[in-house]
């Protein structure tokens, strides 16, 4: 399992992490918002190489980060 550097995006922990099986490498990631909540992602796909799993990962992390925002801001009116 490879694990990388924790991302800050719009104040939440983005953690990608990449896993390698016979298939080839599968991301994941984990984010942690201000308030200490988290939640994550689940496997995400398989990728021909480690950083193309990795930065899947951030990515789609950083765009469900900007969908709950959203939904909060949304939330709110």
């Amino acid at each position: 399992m490879y694990q990388t550097s924790t991302f800050d995006y719009m104040g939440s922990a983005i953690v990608p992490v990449v896993v390698e099986d016979q298939s080839g490498f599968r991301s994941m990631a984990t984010a942690t918002d201000r308030n200490g909540d988290e939640y994550r992602t689940g496997a995400l796909g398989w990728f021909s190489s480690e950083g193309r799993a990795r930065q899947f990962a951030i990515e789609y992390a950083q765009s469900e980060i900007r969908r709950r925002c959203m939904a909060s801001l949304l939330s709110e009116k």
